[in-house]
């Protein structure tokens, strides 16, 4: 998202057209396998109109996504979701196609009805810094608001809220349930 104000680039972001950095992409483009929306959180529904059911990687750019049209394979636009995929020439690429934006390649939350300032921005990465000191990880935290930030490190500072921080990885499940196929045919008019 483009923040007009304070003239910065933070991720997630979607880029509108089939023109990258001065380049035309098209479904052939498309080098790093598929992805669905349903991974990056996102509703059908809510992302160009309905259009794009799944995103494809251009695997020399890391963490830049196209996004065809389901029906006309078309290029709609370019879905960037977390910048610390990105390789450096992606990075290149976006700095390229933006200039004149000061570019901070680190996925922030926000509310939803507004953007972080560059100020909150330096906030919330201190925050993040000092909330390391007692166990947790980055990746967990980059999703909580500034507020939910300082709460928790408030409540780790006093030494009241009387819990270490305990994280878990979640287990892979299997699905082996068997998945039944049927084959439509048509019939056929013979000569």
């Amino acid at each position: 998202m483009i923040n007009k104000e304070t003239n910065t680039l933070v991720f997630p972001h979607i880029i509108v057209g089939k023109v990258l950095a001065g380049k035309t992409y098209q479904f052939n483009d498309i080098s790093g396998g598929f992805r669905r929306l349903a991974d990056f959180n996102l509703i059908r529904n809510k992302f160009f109109g309905g259009n794009v059911i799944q995103f494809g990687k251009i695997k020399e750019f890391g963490g830049i996504y196209l996004c065809p049209n389901y029906k006309t394979k078309n290029i709609l636009g370019f879905y960037i979701d977390d910048p610390s995929m990105l390789t450096e020439r992606g990075q290149e690429v976006l700095k390229e196609h933006y200039p004149d934006l000061d570019i901070t390649f680190d996925k922030m939350a926000a509310t939803p009805h507004r953007e972080l300032t560059k100020e909150e921005i330096n906030k919330k990465k201190e925050m993040i810094e000092k909330a390391k000191e007692y166990g947790v990880t980055p990746e967990k935290l980059k999703h909580s608001t500034i507020d939910e930030l300082d709460s928790m490190l408030q409540s780790w500072e006093s030494g009241k809220s009387g819990q270490k921080v305990l994280t878990e990885e979640a287990m892979p499940e299997s699905d082996d349930s068997p998945v039944m196929i049927q084959h439509k045919r048509t019939a056929r008019k013979r000569a």
